[in-house]
């Protein structure tokens, strides 16, 4: 008996047939059950067969993390609450695929792929696009959904009630859990999905209300003024968020940023590099407009991978104060160089590079490497000059 086959970098058709012997006999159905005129019931264990056990069972018995239902809510929010897909499968909480299954049109089901999306929202990671199926009875058609909301014809034409149309439905799906391989190898999958439609609460009073393209955030007893002159000065940082700033009639602070980030940490000495060379570009810009961001940290940091690359910004500016203020009171919820305990308590640009040469510490993994050691004893010093090179 052949041994089975390595599935953790390929899944062909002849690996299904190891990996699943629980499957075989299922996929080529001959009942009559299933001839022209079926139910549009029967239809859906068609679909279920060919699409959604085997992509469940497959993709889960090559380690992916998938989860699979029918008619439900998408809990990560890419399809509208209340147009329920008839079909969802989900890799690390994200939508990858969703079906729409109707009884005669087959436009409508075509329709309903981009209708029932919301607009891209970004706990997709760096997936450059959901794929979809329209199914009418036999038929069944693929498609694959852009972040611009454009719908491309991968496939067409596949019917049901041909043997052969099965088998070749068989290899597709199995081609999709092949892609599903490939973007789990290059980190694709995000590692957080933001809570769309919902609001977290800190204890400071802040409120910060989810939505597709950024977020609101409720800040008590912030100084307006100020804020609107950081943000301002960060209007063309490609680096930071985006803000703007407006106070209601009951005198609420709420800043709308955007856009909408991924909470993230590099894994690779190469992503970490490029993050440190971002976030100093972030604050040599709010330098130069004369202040300071004081409380520079990893949760702090997003990742941005809109636009097909990888992008580093720097948010919460709430705590952001003009350059060299004498502040005895404030004490970042990171940490803050040692000096300003002893001394006169003034906050310069070298106590945000302070505290983005302890982010660097923290990256165990990472310390060794050369040239992050070199930077973690210059920033940990507060000498940002070290940076001058470094960012250009």
């Amino acid at each position: 008996m052949a041994s089975r086959p390595d599935t953790s970098a390929f899944c062909t058709l002849e690996e299904a047939g190891y990996c699943l012997p629980s499957l075989e006999g299922r996929f080529l159905i001959t009942d009559g059950r299933f001839s022209s005129g079926g139910s549009q019931s029967n239809y859906h264990s068609l679909y279920d067969v060919f699409i959604k056990d085997l992509l469940y069972e497959v993709g889960t018995e090559c380690g992916i993390r998938v989860v699979v239902d029918r008619h439900v809510a998408d809990p990560s929010r890419q399809t509208q609450a209340t147009l329920r897909p008839d079909f969802l499968l989900w890799v690390n909480d994200v939508l990858f695929v969703k079906g729409e299954e109707e009884s005669e049109n087959m436009s409508k089901a075509i329709n309903d792929l981009t209708n029932k999306l919301n607009p891209w929202v970004l706990g997709v990671g760096k997936l450059p696009y959901v794929l979809c199926y329209a199914a009418v009875g036999p038929f069944v058609n693929f498609y694959a959904v852009d972040p611009s909301n454009n719908l491309s014809v991968i496939h067409s034409g596949f019917n049901l009630e041909l043997q052969l149309h099965r088998c070749e439905l068989i290899k597709f799906s199995l081609n999709i859990v092949r892609l599903l391989l490939t973007f789990k190898h290059f980190d694709c999958y995000p590692t957080y999905v933001p809570p769309i439609g919902s609001v977290k609460r800190r204890n400071n009073g802040v409120q910060i209300f989810f939505r597709h393209d950024g977020i609101t955030k409720t800040v008590p007893g912030a100084n307006v003024a100020l804020l609107q002159q950081v943000y301002a000065a960060l209007s063309d940082c490609r680096y930071t968020v985006q803000g703007t700033v407006s106070v209601s009639g009951t005198g609420v602070v709420k800043v709308n940023v955007s856009p909408l980030c991924c909470l993230a940490r590099p894994t690779n000495i190469g992503s970490l590099l490029l993050c440190i060379r971002h976030i100093s570009l972030a604050l040599k810009t709010l330098h130069r407009a004369g202040f300071v961001h004081r409380d520079v940290r990893w949760d702090n940091v997003l990742l941005n991978p809109r636009g097909g690359r990888e992008t580093w910004i720097l948010c919460d500016f709430e705590t952001a104060a003009p350059m060299n203020v004498v502040d005895l009171e404030y004490r970042s919820a990171f940490a803050h160089p040692p000096e300003l305990l002893f001394k006169d308590g003034v906050w310069t640009a070298a106590c945000d590079f302070f505290q983005l040469g302890l982010m660097l510490t923290q990256m165990a993994w990472a310390t060794e490497h050369s040239e992050v050691k070199n930077l973690c004893s210059h920033l940990s010093r507060g000498a940002c000059n070290v940076l001058d090179d470094f960012v250009e």
